[in-house]
Order: C-alpha cells, then sequence, then structure tokens
C-alpha cells in the first residue's frame, strides 16, 4: 500500500501500536510527526524511531503546526520505500491553516507518498472535523487496519459515539463532580515537585498536557512556571466549557456534545471554542447559564 490512510483514534497506545504492526509487516522504518513530546511518546514506541514534535514551543525537534512548514520538512526527510509515516494533530491544523488549505496539503502529499511508495498514517476523531470536510477526507484517506473497528459516522453526524477518554459517560459521575477548579501555584515556592503532583491532578481529571510536558524538564523555573501558568487558564477555562455543556446538554446533539468536550479536554484552541458553543447555544434558546469561571 501506499498513499494516505486514517486511523480513527487518537489513543497513542493503539495508534502506535497499530503503526509497529504495520512497519513490522512492511519492513520499513517509522517517522512519527507526534503532538506528544519525545519524552512522552517513547512511553509508547522505541527510541530507535525517528520522531518530530509539532507544537507551537521551539526546540531542536519540533515543528510549528502548519501545514507547510510539515510538507516542507516531510520532504526534505523523505521517507523510504516502504516506511510508515504518522502525522498527528489533524483537527489542530484544520484550526491553524482551514480546510481549503489542508486538503490541498493532503493532496500533495497523497500523490507524494503514492510516488515514493510510502504510507501516511492519519490518526483521528471524526467528531472533530465538520461534515463536508470529513466525507472529503475519507474519500482521500481510507480507513487504516480495518481490525481496529471503530464506529463510523454518517453524513447527519448524528450517530452515537464511543465516549472520549477523560469525558465522563452517563453512567459515571457528572462531569461538575469530577472536574473541579485547583488552587493556583503561587510563583513564590514553585518547584518541579510542585509541577508534577498538579500534572497529575489535571491527568486524572483527564486533560492532556501535551504542551505543559517541556516544563517537566526546564532548568529555569521562571519559564517553567510561565508555561504552568498558560496551561493553567486553558484548564481553567475548559473547565468552564465543560460545565456550560453539561448544563445545556439537551439543546446539544451527542456529536456536538462529543466534539466540544474532546477539544475542551485536550486544550485545544479553548477561546475559539468557547465563543463557537455560546453562538450555537445562544441560537437554541438555551436556559441561562453564564460561563463565567467559577472558580474562588
Amino acid at each position: 500500500m501506499a498513499g494516505l490512510f486514517t486511523l480513527e483514534s487518537v489513543d497513542p497506545q493503539i495508534i502506535y501500536d497499530a503503526a509497529q504492526q504495520r512497519v513490522d509487516q512492511t519492513g520499513g522504518a517509522l517517522h512519527c510527526y507526534s503532538r506528544l513530546p519525545l519524552r512522552q511518546l517513547l512511553r509508547f514506541l522505541s527510541s530507535k524511531h525517528t520522531t518530530w514534535w509539532i507544537s507551537e514551543h521551539p526546540s531542536p525537534h519540533s515543528l510549528s503546526p502548519d501545514s507547510s512548514v510539515l510538507h516542507d520538512h516531510m520532504t526534505s526527510h523523505l521517507p523510504a520505500q516502504n516506511d510508515v509515516v504518522v502525522v498527528e494533530s489533524l483537527d489542530w491544523l484544520v484550526h491553524r491553516n482551514g480546510d481549503a488549505q489542508v486538503l490541498e496539503w493532503l493532496q500533495r502529499l497523497d500523490g507524494l507518498a503514492k510516488l515514493h511508495i510510502f504510507e501516511v498514517v492519519l490518526p483521528v476523531d471524526p467528531l472533530t472535523f465538520e461534515v463536508r470536510f470529513w466525507m472529503r477526507l475519507r474519500s482521500l484517506a481510507p480507513k487504516f487496519a480495518d481490525e481496529l473497528e471503530s464506529p463510523d459516522i454518517n453524513d447527519d453526524h448524528e450517530e452515537d459515539s464511543v465516549p472520549l477518554e477523560g469525558v465522563p459517560t452517563e453512567q459515571e459521575s457528572p462531569i461538575d463532580e469530577v472536574l473541579v477548579h485547583l488552587v493556583s501555584l503561587p510563583r513564590l515556592g514553585f518547584n518541579k515537585v510542585l509541577l508534577a503532583k498538579r500534572m497529575l491532578q489535571w491527568k486524572r481529571m483527564g486533560f492532556d498536557l501535551s504542551e505543559l510536558e517541556p516544563a517537566m524538564s526546564m532548568e529555569d523555573l521562571s519559564e517553567a512556571f510561565a508555561l504552568y501558568q498558560s496551561t493553567e487558564t486553558q484548564v481553567v477555562k475548559a473547565i468552564d466549557g465543560l460545565r456550560y455543556i453539561n448544563a445545556h446538554e439537551l439543546v446539544l446533539t451527542t456529536t456536538e456534545r462529543h466534539r466540544y468536550q474532546f477539544r475542551f479536554m485536550h486544550l485545544l484552541h479553548i477561546d475559539e471554542t468557547t465563543a463557537e458553543l455560546l453562538e450555537l447555544v445562544s441560537t437554541r434558546q438555551a436556559p441561562a447559564f453564564s460561563l463565567e469561571s467559577s472558580h474562588p
């Protein structure tokens, strides 16, 4: 096989187990463009693989979430025949670059992969995309690894789907009981031990802290604290957003709830998601509920 394929999962364990299995079959090498920093990514794959970090934080092995940057990099680091390339964060690229630009890039990437006979695997959650984009994506990139079954969505985007990791189901505790605002950590006395404890608390709530992981390896505590503060702001807004979803669940479809929950739990473009959610609910005459932060 050669070209583009979609894998309907954003679970790193599933993604890299499938990629490793495919590499074992093809005898090629594995290249990873991941949203996870290397330290976290190594929990799921061997250090022998080639990895780059998709991030807005500059580092020797990071690339900005921009389709043109990724294409130029992949062209200059061209995979060999039978190699497998994993490219995460497609939803982030769509948000940053727009549907049209990303689709144009994917078409060029598909041509490049077929010309040089390598595979590109795009791990995705279908619910994070608009219907039209998803349909065009699937026509360009068929499903990868059919044995990894995942529920497809119909044209109306209205079928129930498997709940997102870290988001309570109807049988579990309500969101308001699972997600709580924590007291902010002050700069005075801030250290790696406190940071690790706070990260553990947020991870137990289900938040994706990929962007905060580098703080644990920073020597400058001021720099680490600045990154912590930025993440804390996003977590606070995300919790408020998730509570808002819970309060207005009757006016949101299952697909809409899962889409917004996914964005909030992964701390993806929080301000834009909040504005979009507020506008959507306001058009449906939902009961009054303030999205102002309720934390102390």
